[in-house]
């Protein structure tokens, strides 16, 4: 089932590798800059970024190892050491590149035997290798730049965390302070030992790695995402709940809840807090930030249907560029959906009103998968209406989906409902080519917005005069008149609060003849339309008792 929805959803999605790269800007440089310094941290993040690159995501090919498990060696290859030998600015700028390289050796041992640094079996990494089959090995290919970005951002953090803690111990140790170690939640003696403190340095790398930026892979998931339905049910999920995690603990730390005798670690938890709503403001806007999600959720259980809700409040009283983010703003690429830091566990059913409780747990037990059976059965019905381009989109895995639906939008020079009505006009060469990398156009997604918005409204609005028109209908019906001066009283209160749709005394009139039409046209409790009344009764004289 994850094969399968793994495929429909990320497989062969370039956006995917883009969302991917943004946890480190986005959350892990944030969330350390406090501990190591803002511009230390970018710095180092930079110089290992360029280092993983070159290594062509797999910094585990620059050594040679023998043999297994915690009795390995490992060291650097003579062709690494010759090839940086042969490329360095002197023996000086050599020496130091070597060193750096062996510096790393016991967290990249140690990594790569608790299965943090990826293999060639990338299907197996993520959880989805069940059978060696063709279903295997395509969803392997698929998910090429997904994982080329997991891999990047997984070995750039554990490596420049290992650096930033070792260098930042040793320097505590000149200065004679103690440091705090993140993995034994306490103050502790820097050892003197090069070895010791590396081993200290590589324990609390890999849990900052794991805190900031785990969860990918089937290996480093919370148990219950492992097997059975929350295998299915937490697909993507654990992404979300280990940010949650992270932020709530900086919010517990902050708040004298955890660490209360430890001012340096509050200072440093609310600087966390802090540098990860900026930086998801600069990403993905003001609807974006972490608060906002508690915010608006509290805010709507007091909104009605036909009010905004807190979103779209927040919108009309920021504008677009901020709620946005000036990454959308300035890219016309609708990014900020697919990274904002809030929604990350559970997500709102745009395309369910009011859905039953079965509706609700099939949403949330279903996972992606169920989208995905959604999505083929779409297909069937465009194949059954003869519309094979849009079944072609349903039945392709995402990135394919992904450039056919942008080649579609080129061609009708916009993007159209099925009824062939505008959504979008005039739509341009970059935002055709944003949609093929996996990315809705920024203004087809705000005109969407609005409309979904309009539309929660209009019916909501629709169904409250409906609801007054039946039960005054009723209430004369049955000449309870109480009731019908008490439904006109409400009429008033309604017509008072939405005085540009009213429930006006003729729309009453005009609805009390209808109900009376419909009255005279009841069999057995249904409405029979005149149009088919003749030929229903002839089928009704047939049936015998």
């Amino acid at each position: 089932a994850n094969q399968i929805a793994f495929l429909y959803t990320l497989g062969f999605n370039v956006s995917s590798a883009v969302v991917n790269l943004s946890q480190i800007p986005l959350f892990v440089v944030p969330y350390l800059a406090p501990r190591f310094g803002l511009d230390t941290t970018i710095d180092e993040f930079m110089s290992v970024g360029k280092l993983v690159g070159g290594a062509r995501m797999s910094v585990i090919e620059f050594y040679d190892i023998d043999g297994k498990g915690e009795g390995s060696t490992y060291t650097l290859k003579k062709s690494v050491i010759a090839d940086i030998k042969k490329h360095a600015i002197d023996e000086k700028d050599a020496d130091v590149r070597i060193q750096e390289l062996e510096a790393i050796i016991p967290v990249v041992k140690e990594a790569n035997l608790r299965g943090r640094l990826f293999t060639s079996s990338m299907t197996r990494e993520l959880g989805l290798e069940e059978k060696a089959s063709f279903r295997d090995k395509l969803s392997q290919f698929s998910a090429y730049f997904f994982v080329q970005g997991e891999r990047f951002n997984t070995q750039t953090t554990i490596i420049a965390s290992y650096n930033l803690i070792r260098r930042d111990m040793a320097e505590r140790r000149k200065a004679g302070k103690k440091y705090f170690s993140v993995r034994q939640g306490k103050e502790i003696e820097v050892p003197e030992n090069v070895n010791e403190l590396r081993k200290i340095a590589t324990e609390d790398a890999l849990y900052t790695a794991q805190e900031t930026n785990g969860g990918a892979t089937l290996e480093t998931t919370m148990p219950y995402a492992k097997q059975g339905i929350g295998r299915v049910a937490l697909m993507y999920k654990s992404f979300g709940v280990l940010m949650n995690s992270a932020m709530i603990k900086s919010a517990l730390i902050g708040t004298k809840q955890l660490f209360a005798k430890n001012p340096e670690q509050r200072k440093q938890a609310l600087k966390q807090l802090a540098g990860i709503h900026l930086s998801a403001m600069l990403f993905a806007g003001v609807g974006g930030i972490p608060i906002w999600g508690i915010v608006s959720m509290l805010w709507d259980l007091a909104l009605d249907d036909d009010e905004d809700d807190a979103d779209t409040i927040l919108r009309k009283y920021v504008g677009e560029g901020f709620y946005k983010g000036p990454l959308s703003t300035i890219t016309g690429m609708d990014v900020s959906q697919r990274i904002k830091l809030n929604d990350l566990i559970f997500q709102e059913n745009r395309f369910m009103r009011d859905p039953s409780v079965e509706e609700t747990i099939g949403y949330y037990l279903g996972g992606p998968f169920l989208s995905t059976v959604k999505r083929f059965d779409r297909a069937m019905g465009d194949m059954v209406d003869g519309e094979f381009g849009r079944m072609t989109e349903a039945m392709l895995p995402a990135g394919a989906s992904n450039l056919m639906t942008s080649l579609r939008f080129y061609s009708d020079e916009g993007v159209q409902s099925r009824r062939g009505d505008f959504i979008y006009e005039d739509i341009s060469g970059g935002e055709v080519f944003s949609k093929a990398l996996g990315f809705a156009p920024l203004n087809y997604t705000f005109n969407t917005e609005q409309s979904a918005r309009d539309n929660k409204v209009k019916r909501s609005i629709g169904e409250q005069k409906k609801k007054l028109s039946q039960r005054y209908y009723r209430a004369l019906r049955f000449k309870d008149y109480g009731e019908a001066q008490e439904v006109w009283k409400e009429i008033q209160a309604f017509n008072k609060e939405h005085p540009l749709t009213p429930l006006s005394r003729e729309t009453i009139l005009k609805s009390l003849k209808g109900q009376n039409r419909t009255t005279a046209t009841m069999h057995n409790g249904v409405a029979v339309s005149p149009t088919y009344r003749l030929a229903l009764e002839k089928s009704w004289k047939e049936y015998s008792r």
